[in-house]
C-alpha cells in the first residue's frame, strides 16, 4: 500500500513537472511572438517615417528664395549670363536669384540631388578691370580622346595679368562635362574632361567665376 502511494506521488510530481514545462514553453512562445511582432512593426514604421522624411526634403526654389528676385529660370548653357554661378557639372535645373548682397543659386543634378547656395556678388568695378586685363587670344593646340577622357591643350595670351581658375568644356549634343586643368608652362593649359565627344566650345573663367570670351 505504501509502495502504491509512493508511485502515485511520483507520478503526480512528474505530471506537475510536465504541466509546468508546457506552461513555460507556451508563455515563452507567446512572449517571443509578441516581441517579434513588435520588432517587425517598429522596423516598418521606421521605414515609412524615413521615406516620408526623405520626401519632405525636396526643395521648392521659389519658396526657398522667396525674398529674392528671379534672374534666370533656366540657366543651363553658356549663353546664360550667370552660367558660371551654376558650377561645374550636369544639371537638369539651375535657377539664379538676386538676393541683395548675394546671389541665390538652386541646382538639381541628373540624379535629382538638389543644392542651394548664396555666393556674394562681386565688385563690378573690379570685374571690368579684370576683363580689360584678360583681353587677348586663346588658341586650341590639340584636342584628342585618351582612355575615355577628352584632352585639350590651349594657349592663352592676354594684354595684362590674367589668372585662370576654371575651364568650361561644352560638347555638341551632350552639354558641359566636368573637367580639370593644369598650367604646363608658356601660357599653355591642359584641360581634361571626364568624357569624350565633339567639343563645340571651351570657355575659360577667372578664379571668381568671370567667363572670358576670346
Amino acid at each position: 500500500m505504501r509502495e502504491k502511494k509512493q508511485k502515485k506521488s511520483g507520478w503526480l510530481q512528474k505530471q506537475n513537472k510536465t504541466e509546468f514545462l508546457r506552461t513555460f514553453m507556451f508563455l515563452f512562445c507567446f512572449i517571443f511572438i509578441l516581441l517579434l511582432t513588435y520588432i517587425v512593426g517598429a522596423l516598418l514604421y521606421s521605414r515609412d517615417s524615413f521615406i516620408a522624411q526623405e520626401g519632405e526634403k525636396r526643395i521648392n526654389p521659389d519658396e526657398y528664395f522667396k525674398n529674392c528676385q528671379i534672374l534666370e529660370k533656366d540657366c543651363l548653357d553658356i549663353d546664360c549670363n550667370y552660367y558660371t554661378r551654376c558650377g561645374d557639372g550636369n544639371y537638369n535645373v539651375c535657377r539664379v536669384y538676386d538676393c541683395g548682397d548675394t546671389f541665390g543659386v538652386f541646382t538639381e543634378d541628373l540624379e535629382g540631388k538638389q543644392d542651394t547656395k548664396n555666393p556674394p556678388k562681386p565688385d563690378m568695378g573690379a570685374i571690368l578691370a579684370q576683363k580689360d586685363s584678360c583681353k587677348g587670344t586663346m588658341d586650341i593646340l590639340s584636342d584628342v580622346c585618351v582612355e575615355g577622357k577628352e584632352k585639350i591643350k590651349v594657349k592663352i595670351v592676354t594684354e595684362g595679368e590674367c589668372k585662370i581658375g576654371n575651364f568650361t568644356v561644352i560638347f555638341e549634343g551632350a552639354g558641359t562635362k566636368n573637367s580639370t586643368f593644369k598650367e604646363i608652362g608658356d601660357s599653355i593649359y591642359e584641360i581634361t574632361a571626364i568624357a569624350c565627344g565633339k567639343v563645340s566650345k571651351v570657355v575659360p573663367a577667372t578664379p571668381n567665376g568671370i567667363s572670358l570670351e576670346f
